[in-house]
C-alpha cells in the first residue's frame, strides 16, 4: 500500500498498490482497506474525535496551521455544550448551554473571523433575585450568598498555575483538595464533596476579571451561530452522525488506522495524530485501543449532570430570578437532585431553568419535578415571587437537554498522588493527543487558549 501524504489538503491520492489486512481491535475480522472503495478512505494528519468547543476550535486552527483534519461528533451538529433553541411560537432564540464569553483578543478574533458581532453580557441588568428554598417553597429574605470576592480572590492568587490547566506542583498544596465549601457554582455536581481546586478552576482569576469588566455574547443571542459557520467552513471535514469503531494505533507504522461508522457507511481513515476532545470516560473509549496504563488513569474520573431548559409559563415575572438555597442544609446548599435556578430569557413567557444531578435521570423525572419547583415558586405567601393564582398557573418545558458527562473530576487522595501529571504525561503517546474540560475547565474562553497549546505541540511534533 502506498501514500501520498500532503499536509493541508483536503482530498489525497490513495494508491492501494498492496493487499494489507490491517488487525483492529473490537472487529470480528481484519480490515482490509482493497474492502473500500476511494470514497470511503481519508487520509489526514490529525483526526479529531468530537466536535464541541475544543474539537471545533482545534480543525480550524490546524487548518490554519497547515494540517489536513477531519472531526468525528456523534451528534448532528457541532458545538457540545453550547446550544440554542429557537422557540416555534415567537421565533425567538434562547441560549440555553453556554451564554458568555471572556473579553480578550483570542474570543474576539474568533467571532469576528465569521463576522459574528459581539455585546457585554446583560442577562441580569434589571433583574430582581431571590434565594428560593424549593423544598418548602419559600423565599429566604435577608440571605448572604457568597464570600467576600476579595477573600476569595486573594486565596485564589496564590495558585496562579490554575489558569492554564492541572499543571499542579510536585506537592499539592492541601487547600485545594479540601472540600469546598464556597457555594459559588452550583452546576458542577456535588460541592459539599468536591475538592476546591475544582471550584478554583470554575470560579477562576480571569472569570473575577471579566466580570469586572463585562463578560461577552453574541449580539443576535444565538451562541450556535458560531459552529454552523465553522461547519460551513470546514465542510466534508466534519464528520456528523459518526463513531468510532476501532483503533489501530499502530506505534511503530506512520499512521493509525480508524474504523468510523458514518450516515453514509463505514469510511476507513488513516492520520497520523488523534486528538480526543471528548470526555475521557472508558465507556466512550471502549473502542480506542487503549493501554493498561491509559484504563487505569480515565477510570478514577467521576461526573455530575446538568440539565438546561426552557419553561414556557404565565407566573414567573420576565424581571425575576430565582437561586436554590437550603438553610437545613449545610452551608445552606440543597442536596442533589435539584433545580439551581429559574433565570428569566429576553422572550416573554420564556424561563431558563438549571438542574444539577450526581448521576444521569429518565428526562421525564426531570420534567415533573422541573414543574413541581415552578409550582412551589408561586405559593410563596410572601408575595415575592407572584401574586398569580396558582390554580391558573400554566407549565410546560419546551427544551429540556442533557449535558452529561459534566465536569469530569477525581477524589482528593487521587490529585495528592499526583493524578494530573500522569494524566498530562499522557499527551502524544501512541498518537493520541487531548484536550477539553476534563483537562482544562468547562469555559470555552479557557479551553480555546489550552486547545490553542496542544495544537502548537502536534503541530511541532
Amino acid at each position: 500500500m502506498v501514500f501520498f501524504w500532503k499536509s493541508g489538503c483536503n482530498l489525497l491520492a490513495v494508491s492501494l498498490l498492496v493487499t494489507i489486512a490491517v488487525a483492529l481491535p473490537d472487529t470480528s475480522k481484519p480490515v482490509n482497506p482493497r474492502d473500500y472503495s476511494p470514497a470511503d478512505v481519508i487520509i489526514r494528519d490529525v483526526l479529531i474525535i468530537g466536535g464541541g468547543s475544543s474539537g471545533t476550535y482545534s480543525a480550524i486552527k490546524l487548518r490554519d496551521l497547515g494540517k489536513s483534519v477531519a472531526v468525528v461528533e456523534a451528534k448532528g451538529v457541532l458545538g457540545g455544550h453550547t446550544e440554542t433553541w429557537t422557540d416555534p411560537v415567537t421565533k425567538g432564540k434562547v441560549d440555553i448551554g453556554v451564554i458568555n464569553f471572556h473579553d480578550n483578543d483570542l474570543v474576539r478574533k474568533y467571532f469576528g473571523r465569521y463576522q459574528i458581532p459581539l455585546t457585554k453580557a446583560d442577562h441580569h441588568v434589571g433583574v430582581t433575585k431571590y434565594y428560593y428554598n424549593f423544598r418548602t417553597g419559600k423565599n429566604v429574605p435577608d440571605y448572604a450568598p457568597y464570600p467576600n470576592f476579595t477573600t476569595y480572590a486573594t486565596q485564589l492568587a496564590k495558585y496562579p498555575y490554575l489558569e492554564d490547566g492541572f499543571d499542579l506542583p510536585e506537592s499539592v498544596p492541601e487547600d485545594l483538595v479540601l472540600s469546598s465549601v464556597v457555594g459559588l457554582a452550583q452546576g458542577v455536581g456535588d460541592i459539599l464533596n468536591l475538592p476546591t481546586i475544582y471550584i478554583f478552576k470554575y470560579i477562576s482569576l480571569s472569570v473575577l476579571e471579566n466580570l469586572q469588566v463585562g463578560l461577552l455574547t453574541t449580539a443576535r443571542h444565538n451562541n450556535h451561530e458560531l459552529y454552523d459557520k465553522a461547519l460551513a467552513e470546514l465542510g466534508h471535514d466534519a464528520l456528523l452522525n459518526s463513531s468510532v469503531l476501532a483503533i489501530d494505533r499502530n506505534y511503530s507504522g506512520q499512521h493509525a488506522t480508524i474504523l468510523i461508522q458514518t450516515s453514509r457507511g463505514k469510511k476507513l481513515v488513516f492520520a497520523k495524530n488523534i486528538l480526543i476532545t471528548i470526555p475521557p470516560l472508558l465507556d466512550n473509549l471502549k473502542h480506542f485501543d487503549l493501554n493498561d496504563e491509559e484504563r487505569s488513569i480515565f477510570a478514577k474520573f467521576k461526573y455530575a449532570v446538568y440539565y438546561a431548559a426552557v419553561l414556557r409559563n404565565n407566573v414567573i415575572p420576565a424581571n425575576l430570578s430565582l437561586e436554590a438555597i437550603d438553610p437545613s442544609r449545610p452551608y445552606n446548599i440543597p442536596n442533589l437532585p435539584k433545580v439551581y435556578s429559574f433565570n428569566p430569557t429576553r422572550n416573554p413567557g420564556l424561563t431558563d431553568v438549571k438542574y444539577v444531578s450526581t448521576n444521569p435521570l429518565p428526562l421525564e423525572q426531570v420534567k415533573a419535578d422541573i414543574i413541581k419547583s415552578a409550582k412551589l415558586s408561586i405559593t410563596d405567601i410572601s408575595g415575592n415571587v407572584s401574586s398569580s393564582n396558582s390554580t391558573s398557573a400554566k407549565f410546560e418545558v419546551t427544551v429540556l437537554s442533557a449535558h452529561s458527562p459534566f465536569e469530569l473530576h477525581v477524589d482528593a487522595d487521587a490529585i495528592r498522588e499526583g493524578y494530573y501529571k500522569k494524566l498530562y504525561a499522557l499527551q502524544g503517546k501512541g498518537r493520541f493527543w487531548y484536550t477539553g474540560a476534563a483537562f482544562n475547565v468547562h469555559d470555552s474562553s479557557s479551553l480555546w487558549q489550552f486547545s490553542e497549546k496542544v495544537v502548537a505541540r502536534i503541530v511541532s511534533g
